[in-house]
């Protein structure tokens, strides 16, 4: 028998598990993947399609972890601080540990040339830190994130 299972676990992960044998006891522990991955429960082979919609649709800070820009290190200090402080989830990608993500901080900016900090929701271009502190000032920052 074909059972479906569908689990809202923190943060707007969802999990979409599917299995041959009805599932017995308790799957302990899910993590947050965003590919296939195939877990062994109770001797019943378990496809999970797991994917996490922040991750996928949701906030980005692409950053710098390592700068000697001082002006760089105020402005992503300034959006962390605002985002943690109003609890908005959102996803900080260093582009200093991988070269290939300073590439998708450029293509969804459609900057060759852009520099951190950058804001994007999935693959929507927000802005840089100008257009962040604007929103701050004009109180508009929920629907400048499009979270609204």
């Amino acid at each position: 028998m074909l059972l479906t299972v569908v689990q809202e676990i923190a943060q707007g992960v969802s999990v979409f598990a599917q299995t041959r044998e009805k599932l017995e006891g308790t799957l302990l522990l899910i993590t947050f993947f965003l590919r296939f991955e195939i877990f062994e429960c109770n001797n019943s082979r378990l496809v999970c399609i797991v994917y996490n919609l922040k991750n996928m649709s949701g906030l980005k800070l692409y950053m710098a972890s390592v700068t000697g820009n001082v002006e760089i290190k105020k402005k992503q200090q300034k959006i962390l601080m605002t985002l943690e402080g109003k609890k908005f989830p959102f996803e900080q990608i260093d582009i200093t540990s991988d070269s290939a993500k300073k590439d998708e901080m450029r293509e969804i900016a459609g900057d060759p040339k852009a520099l951190p900090p950058q804001l994007a929701n999935g693959k929507d271009y927000l802005g840089d830190f100008a257009a962040f502190d604007e929103a701050v000032e004009n109180e508009t920052l929920e629907e400048f994130l499009k979270l609204k």
